[in-house]
């Protein structure tokens, strides 16, 4: 495992090159038990934070949006990947996308990470070198679900699958992955929403222009 800087600079990010191969898979198919309500359909500004995300990441040249078996979400451009895991958490998402994507990279991304920018998405991708997941660290915390993925890792997802372990990071570990560490403001984007005081939070600050 390697740990690098993340560099806050602009690297080259508005040169599309590094985009060949490249794909996105926002995710929304949680439980989302602690927010009391599916997160994916919170709604700022009169848009569902899904709708959101899938909007700032339509630059992918390929797109994927996961939805569980009882979800009916769908946005243009974006390919439906049901779960075919069900039960399995995050892990069994990411995998049934992977199932379906045959590019080098697929960022990943949690509906209920509406701080999450398209400056942010394209930074990630200038740093991934081949690795099987390139994972951020934002205030010491690793974001496996705001990560790049290879399908390479996929008979390891498999593999825990089927062993009853869903932890994201207990795979992760056993693929060769990086993490990179997110400093200074770019910490911000790796915020998510996980109860209601989380969203009052995140209203009262987007209504004080605080997030563009």
């Amino acid at each position: 495992m390697n740990t690098t800087e993340h560099d806050p600079g602009e690297q080259n990010i508005l040169n599309g090159s590094f985009l060949q191969g490249t794909g996105v898979a926002v995710l929304v198919g949680g439980k989302s038990s602690r927010m009391g309500t599916d997160k994916a359909a919170l709604r700022f500004d009169d848009a569902p934070f899904y709708q959101i995300l899938c909007e700032r990441m339509s630059f992918f040249p390929e797109r994927f949006l996961s939805v569980n078996s009882f979800q009916n979400y769908s946005y243009p451009g974006y390919t439906l990947i049901r779960d075919e895991y069900p039960d399995t958490g995050p892990m069994g998402g990411i995998l049934s996308v992977l199932n379906h994507f045959h590019g080098r990279c697929l960022m990943v991304i949690a509906c209920d990470m509406p701080f999450f920018s398209e400056n942010e998405a394209r930074r990630l991708l200038e740093q991934y070198h081949g690795e099987d997941a390139l994972i951020p660290v934002a205030d010491g915390r690793w974001q496996p679900l705001c990560a790049l993925y290879s399908a390479s890792v996929s008979s390891l997802f498999l593999e825990n699958i089927r062993k009853g372990d869903y932890r994201l990071k207990n795979a992760v570990t056993g693929a060769d992955f990086r993490t990179v560490e997110i400093s200074g403001d770019h910490a911000g984007c790796y915020l998510n929403i996980n109860t209601p005081d989380d969203l009052k939070m995140y209203c009262e600050s987007r209504s004080g222009g605080k997030l563009g």
